[in-house]
């Protein structure tokens, strides 16, 4: 290839959440999620799923799960279908093929549903605006890749991050790459 990647770290990485609307009729498992991702990150399927889509710096620890009595009856009682974005094109992370949705996101929310006994619906076509009405309103249940913001929490459970984007220049390999916003100087830029 003919560019390179020049690390840029500037106020905060981006991180990709798992998001719960509050108004849900699934809300409730919002509180067993942290535990859940901790244990499939244990697991070393996590880890896989990182490496099939080359994403490095797994964020979330290992620790084993340990749901409660109560936790595992509300599972039990509420199987879903819990309704989950699907966007149309943002891959590697969520996008949809034939169908059929796919990405990191998409096999991370696989797993997880998997390990819970879930059924999950995902639903494509809409806009981002959309997809961000239907879970202040609680029509859907789960949007994933969602950053969080002070806005958001007020409609929205957030888990940890299950994955940090860096922001990154790209450059051409003959130039001197870009690790500012100071060493763009007067180049042409493109986003």
């Amino acid at each position: 290839s003919d560019y390179t990647y020049g690390s840029y770290r500037h106020i905060q990485t981006i991180g990709n959440y798992f998001a719960f609307s509050k108004r849900s009729p699934h809300a409730d498992l919002f509180g067993s999620l942290d535990k859940i991702l901790e244990e499939m990150a244990e697991s070393g399927r996590v880890e896989e799923i990182y490496a099939k889509h080359q994403v490095t710096d797994n964020p979330i620890g290992s620790r084993t799960l340990h749901l409660t009595v109560t936790e595992k009856k509300w599972l039990a009682d509420n199987p879903g279908p819990f309704k989950v974005q699907n966007e149309m094109n943002y891959a590697p992370f969520n996008y949809n093929e034939g169908s059929k949705a796919k990405g990191f996101s998409i096999d991370y929310m696989d797993l997880l549903a998997a390990k819970l006994g879930l059924s999950i619906l995902y639903e494509s076509g809409q806009t981002w605006d959309q997809f961000i009405s239907r879970m202040r309103d609680g029509t859907l249940d789960v949007m994933v890749n969602i950053v969080q913001t002070a806005e958001r929490v007020e409609f929205l459970h957030f888990t940890d991050p299950y994955a940090d984007n860096p922001p990154v220049f790209i450059t051409r390999r003959d130039k001197e790459p870009a690790r500012s916003l100071a060493g763009l100087g007067r180049k042409s830029i493109a986003i």
